[in-house]
Order: structure tokens, then C-alpha cells, then sequence
């Protein structure tokens, strides 16, 4: 997990001389989840093929016909 870039880690952001809030960005942990994109993509890619199969599979009947 990377660091905040907003609050540096900690959590918290300094409002004003004696304010202080928690970090939307991380959700006051101090840290940002990374996620595996390439992974997602790769899944996304298997569903779009797998959609298209169906499509081609069905021939469009109900879409084409308009009913």
C-alpha cells in the first residue's frame, strides 16, 4: 500500500491553528489501497468476448425485430 499523498500518512489533515479532520482521500488509514488494473482488464476483456458470442449465438432476433 502506498502512503497518503494528502495527509503524508497520517491520517488526518490540519483544518486551521487548532483543527483538525480525517483524510477523505484515505479514509483516516493513513494509506491507499493499489489496485491490480491489468487484471481487471483482462476479466473485462473475457466478458466483452463472452457477450459477443452470446449476441452472435442468438442472432439478434428480439433487438433487430424491434420487439
Amino acid at each position: 500500500m502506498d502512503r497518503c499523498p494528502d495527509c503524508g500518512g497520517s491520517g488526518v489533515l490540519r483544518t486551521d491553528a487548532a483543527g483538525y479532520r480525517t483524510c477523505l482521500a484515505c479514509v483516516g488509514q493513513g494509506t491507499l489501497p493499489r489496485f491490480d488494473v491489468a487484471g481487471f482488464s483482462s476479466a473485462l476483456a473475457a466478458a466483452a468476448d463472452q457477450a459477443a458470442v452470446l449476441r452472435r449465438r442468438s442472432g439478434l432476433s428480439a433487438w433487430s425485430s424491434g420487439g
